[in-house]
Parts: C-alpha cells; structure tokens; sequence
C-alpha cells in the first residue's frame, strides 16, 4: 500500500517502501517516499534509488484512479469516543530535532542477508517470523540462522506492493501454535480473480499445517498498490486488519467496501463480526467488519498498552501530500476520499475528516512501521512512540499525559530504520534496514550495561 511517483520524482522527493503506498491514488501496506526535508543517509539512498526498477519502493506503473459518482456526504464525528486535543503545534512536531541515544545505548545486527522481508514476529521461545514480499515465504530464524526450508510458502503475486504481507502471532500462540499472514492470491492461482487473503495456520516444529483462508477482499487486475497489510490482536483478542484503497479513492468512503478502512474481527475461520462494531447494522448495506473509515493506505498500526480505551496509533501514507501518524478510535472518518486535493490548502471537503491527524507533513516521506516502547532497556523511553519511514527515518515522539496527541518529535541519526520496528525479547528495539523490494538487514538498540 504505498504512493505512486514517476522515475523523476523519486529521484527528486522519494523512495518508497514495499507493502506497507502508492500515486495519488496508490500502494502496499503503506507508501514510501524521501522528503526534501527528511534527514537521511546520503550513501545509502542513493544506491537504492539506482537499485530500483519501479517509482517507488512497493509501486508498479501509475493507473488513473477511478471517478466516483456522486459526491461525499459530511460525516458527524463519534458522540461516545474521546476528542483529542493537540499539545502542540504541528509546526513545532513537525520540526523535529536529532536526539543522541542514551549513553549505555549501542547498536548490533541481529540478523542480516534477509531476502526482501516485509513484516516480523517474535514468538515467546524468541524464534523470529518474518514475511518475504516475492517468493511467499514465511522464513522462520532459530538462534539468529534463518533456517533453509520456509514455514510456510503460498502463491503470490508480488507485482507493486503486492505479495505476502503482513503476520502476526495469535494470542494463544503458546497453546494453539496459530500466526496469521495477509498475502495477494494472483488471479492465475484463482480463476482468473485477484484477491488479498488473510490466512491462518497451524506452526508445528517450523512446518505449517492446517493452512485455512480466513478472509478475502477485492483487489483490482490492473493495479498493484495499497492492498490488504498488517494484523494486530488487541487485548480482548479482537483481530483488527488494514485494507487500503486499491487506488480508487472513492471506495475509502463507501461503508459497502471492504476497501480503505480499517477492519475489526472476531479470530475464527472464516473471519466473522461483532456486533459491537460501529458500523454493524447485521444483514444490513454495511460491511459489518469496519472500524473507521477514510484510510487510503495505513502500512502499519499499533495497539496502546498503556492507554485505558482502545487505542491505536496508524501510519498513513498520502498522495503527494499529507503522510500521517494518526489516532484510531472507532467509527472515526481519516478524510481521504475521490475530492481529496494537495493543491487546496483545506484539502476540500475538511468536514468529513472527523478527527485530526497526530502528525502530518506537507511533503511525503512514507511512513512504515510503528511501536509503542514497552522495554526495559531505557526506562526514559518507556511508552514512547517510534515509527520508520522508508527514507531511512527512525522516528522518535513523546505522547502527552493522556496519550492522544504528541508533545515532542525527535529523531535518531545514524539509525536507518526503512520497513519494520518492533520490541526486542531483551528489552531492546529491533529495527529493520531496507526490505521491500530489496534485502534487509535487522538490527537492534539495546542497553550495554543490562545485568
């Protein structure tokens, strides 16, 4: 789900990254793209733009989004859910400054020459799963080797910000052995029908049995970006799955499209609803499963341990314009929609936006992966945001005493974070170096004086 860009443009404002954005109607599970503004590590950009083969990192060719008929109808924001109010400034959160690690910080590979990977999950025994974007591996790693046969591996087609995606672990995983991934079933594995699939399956020894399909939803033949991406589980074991736009902007709107929202499930096979959900009407027009709505490519999001409600904080990436961090609370409309425009300064139609964004920048810089530090490496950072953008951004934000708006934005230099960040099983912060469409590298912050 990422943006789309000519060769030029990349060159001039952006790389991308894989699952993760797309053209201004666009990508994976997100878009990737270099901001002019955006600090980054001059060496090693440049050789990924002369490594590349598309416009972005995740995107295949550039398609004209469809029109949409009618127009957007303004939508009343939540009455029962919070309404947060900025700490700051966006100008102030937006001028981040470069913050030195902590004296007792270093930095190490954890594992490097990892093919193409998109997504990573660490089980209890701390063996790593990760997704790899072309070849539709699952690639599990035991004691920091990658073990030659994957987990698992399912048809793919990896065109754009295609392929297999997202995992996640299930909350039982101890006793049920279930990890859930999110991949693009070609239309030549499907009768003649693309689609994006969450499937479930049974891990055993690194072997996967009882491989089902939980989920399918439309993906369209003649376009490659802003698909179905990442999984999270909240506390009550809900499954909540990002599905982005297919670049047809006017879907993100339509409660009768599975497509640029946010999804909320009840983790049976198949996928099944509920009611509790915002929009649940039962056998009603709505899509049941919906969460919030207005998405255009959400690569990834994470649940708040620390907050009282049900809270998420999501990456988003725009189109030319308006790539966010935002705040994801249920029934909320994120604004995007066929009448979306950067060259209006109220980005037309502000009224359907019902919540603002938590971040927001003007130009693009394609944000990826998010966490909440829940460590015990550096208790200074603890609850802290930290998200990657594929510029190679490693993204450092303070949250205000109620944890729905920032109050200050850092970044770490010399860290090149591009695709995925996580919580280490040590206490420390992993961190994925490239992905996508090439090899990554993932590495940790970690404290050198833990006892």
């Amino acid at each position: 789900m990422m943006r789309k860009k000519s060769i030029p443009a990349i060159l001039i404002f952006t790389v991308l990254i894989l699952l993760v954005a797309c053209t201004a109607e666009g990508g994976i599970s997100s878009e990737v793209g270099f901001g002019n503004e955006t600090p980054r590590a001059e060496s090693f950009i440049r050789q990924t733009i002369e490594a590349a083969n598309f416009p972005t990192l995740l995107d295949g060719p550039v398609f004209a989004t469809p029109v949409a008929t009618g127009t957007v109808t303004p939508t009343p924001a939540p009455t029962s859910t919070m309404n947060p109010r900025p700490t700051v400034s966006m100008g102030i959160l937006q001028a981040m400054r470069p913050e030195e690690l902590p004296l007792a910080a270093e930095v190490d590979i954890v594992l490097d020459e990892m093919h193409a990977p998109v997504a990573i999950a660490i089980a209890p025994d701390g063996r790593l799963f990760y997704t790899e974007k072309d070849t539709g591996h699952v690639r599990v790693v035991v004691d920091g080797v990658i073990l030659p046969d994957p987990v698992l591996t399912l048809t793919v087609g990896s065109h754009g910000e295609q392929g297999m995606l997202g995992i996640v672990l299930d909350p039982d995983y101890e006793t049920n052995h279930h990890i859930w991934i999110s991949h693009t079933l070609p239309a030549r594995a499907n009768d003649g029908v693309k689609v994006n699939r969450v499937v479930r399956f049974t891990e055993r020894d690194n072997i996967a049995t009882e491989i089902q399909v939980a989920y399918e939803s439309p993906n369209s033949d003649g376009d490659g970006t802003h698909n179905l991406n990442n999984l999270v589980f909240d506390t009550e074991g809900m499954l909540y799955v990002t599905i982005g736009d297919d670049s047809q902007a006017f879907l993100s709107q339509n409660l009768e499209d599975r497509r640029g929202k946010i999804h909320r499930f009840i983790p049976t096979v198949p996928l099944t609803t509920p009611d509790d959900n915002p929009f649940y009407d039962g056998d009603g027009s709505n899509i049941d499963s919906i969460y919030v709505r207005g998405v255009r490519n959400s690569f990834d999001f994470v649940l708040d341990p620390l907050s009282e409600e049900t809270i998420f904080f999501a990456t988003e990436n725009g189109p030319e314009c308006d790539d966010e961090i935002n705040l994801i609370l249920p029934g909320y409309n994120y604004g995007w929609s066929s009448e979306y425009s950067c060259d209006d300064p109220d980005r037309l139609l502000p009224e359907i936006n019902t919540i603002p964004p938590m971040l927001v920048w003007d130009e693009t810089t394609s944000p990826t992966g998010i966490i909440v530090y829940t460590g015990d490496d550096f208790p200074e950072w603890y609850g802290d945001v930290f998200f990657c953008t594929y510029d190679g951004v490693l993204h450092h934000l303070k949250l205000n005493e109620s944890r729905d708006a920032f109050r200050s934005h850092k970044w770490l230099p010399g860290l090149y974070c591009q695709t995925d960040v996580l919580n280490g099983p040590d206490g420390s912060i992993y961190f994925l170096e490239g992905g996508g469409y090439f090899d990554g590298t993932l590495k940790r912050i970690y404290n050198k004086n833990r006892q």
